[in-house]
């Protein structure tokens, strides 16, 4: 494994760039200047983008006269007076009178390659196998409407700007693995018909998937989201996996979404650890966080998954503490603390725990002071006594103590028993809550 020249950068980051548009990778990689790439002197053949073109800034004409080339040569459509033209400029470009123009039906080869310029692939057709990988987009990079008509593959690549794959077609399986988008990256209304993988990848900026189809399976494992992940009236059709997924400032929003049964996040027992921690500022506002937790919870119920159903309905409950105030903040803090809201068994049944024990001390230490009533009495009656009011229904106060003991006990202790019973009914209930939820008893 190659050594990081800067190891606060990602492997695929460039750390040097050299005379010519060559440049060094973080990780020790050289990479080629895009204008020594047969594929992109192709696919640029009538010039470049111009330096700053953006989203709605760059040459329309330009990206029209390459589309139609590069689309042209791709389905075998060239004239022989058109070819000739464009094996000059091929030439020319490349600085090689002995080329000749790749072949349509074999891989099309960028990795290791280094972007200097905006690329503009909108509407264009892949009619093999495509290598990206290894590369580095430095600015502005679109594949609007483009089809890969093969297997494409994306993997251990950088998008330093906004990326747009928005209405692309994948025939074939995508891999984009190890990838890294430090901009925002849109995925609006593409169809994936096989096997797409986004396993390792980091989005720092938004994430848009909307209206996207994903026809087979779809991954993104280990996955970051430093920003929004919106998959709203996505269509998922096959296994989609989010195995330990991080979202770290936003809920993941399905809004609308048609989700596959098979549908895996990873549910650790630490929330914070790949779900936001926070609310508003930098993070998801605590209502919208409600919302898309929401959808989440509603989905699982319908599926019968109860874990997950739990899962998000406590991150629901979350939300919902934080969006209240004054004394109805304090009752939700209480839930969460006494029994995970709802969820666990052994939180309310140690509660009840320190409750008895704590009134077996009081009585003890009364009794032991006192030396009445009654005499020489013993840290396990105490229990008896602590387990009789936490448990009034069971009757043993009646069977085992008196009117006449109760009344001869001093006031503190009898206000103690009175507010040891109120508190064991909450309690009682959560427990009953607890296991209700958790072995699943309808």
């Amino acid at each position: 494994m190659s050594t990081l020249r800067d190891p606060s950068l990602p492997p695929h980051a460039i750390v040097e760039e050299f005379e010519g548009g060559g440049a060094l990778r973080n990780d020790g990689g050289r990479l080629t200047p895009a204008n020594e790439n047969p594929w992109y002197v192709l696919a640029t053949i009538w010039g470049e983008q111009p330096e700053g073109a953006g989203l709605l800034t760059y040459d329309k004409d330009l990206a029209a006269q390459n589309r139609d080339t590069w689309n042209a040569w791709a389905d075998g459509r060239l004239t022989g007076e058109e070819r000739g033209e464009v094996l000059q400029r091929f030439r020319t470009r490349l600085g090689d009178s002995a080329s000749d123009l790749p072949n349509p039906k074999l891989l099309c080869n960028f990795r290791n390659t280094h972007f200097t310029r905006p690329c503009q692939f909108d509407g264009y057709v892949f009619p093999g196998k495509v290598l990206f990988d290894c590369s580095h987009f430095q600015h502005y990079t679109s594949f609007l409407g483009t089809q890969f008509k093969d297997e494409v593959f994306f993997e251990n690549t950088y998008f330093n700007d906004t990326a747009v794959f928005s209405q692309s077609k994948f025939h074939r399986n995508s891999w984009f693995t190890d990838s890294h988008f430090a901009e925002m990256v849109y995925f609006q209304q593409a169809v994936l018909h096989w096997a797409s993988r986004f396993w390792n990848v980091v989005f720092c900026g938004k994430a848009d998937f909307k209206l996207a189809r994903f026809q087979r399976g779809i991954g993104f494992r280990r996955t970051t989201f430093h920003k929004e992940a919106d998959f709203s009236s996505a269509i998922f059709e096959a296994s989609t996996r989010f195995d330990n997924a991080r979202f770290l400032t936003h809920v993941p929003e399905f809004h609308a979404a048609d989700l596959y049964d098979d549908t895996v996040f990873t549910l650790p027992d630490r929330h914070k650890k790949n779900w936001p921690k926070k609310f508003g500022g930098d993070y998801m506002p605590a209502g919208d966080q409600k919302r898309a937790y929401s959808r989440l919870r509603l989905f699982y119920a319908k599926t019968q998954q109860i874990d997950e159903e739990q899962f998000f309905h406590r991150q629901e409950m979350r939300c919902k503490a934080a969006m209240a105030g004054g004394a109805t903040r304090v009752l939700y803090s209480l839930y969460a603390l006494l029994s995970d809201y709802g969820i666990s068994i052994w939180r309310p049944l140690a509660a009840t725990g320190v409750l008895i024990v704590f009134g077996a001390a009081l009585f003890s230490f009364h009794t032991g002071m006192q030396g009445t009533p009654p005499a020489g009495s013993t840290f396990w009656q105490g229990m008896g006594w602590s387990l009789a009011n936490a448990l009034p229904f069971t009757g043993f106060g009646r069977t085992y103590f008196g009117a006449g003991f109760y009344q001869a006990l001093p006031t503190w202790l009898k206000i103690y028993a009175g507010a040891q019973t109120l508190a064991a009914i909450p309690l009682l209930f959560l427990l009953g809550l607890g296991l209700r939820n958790t072995f699943r008893l309808r």
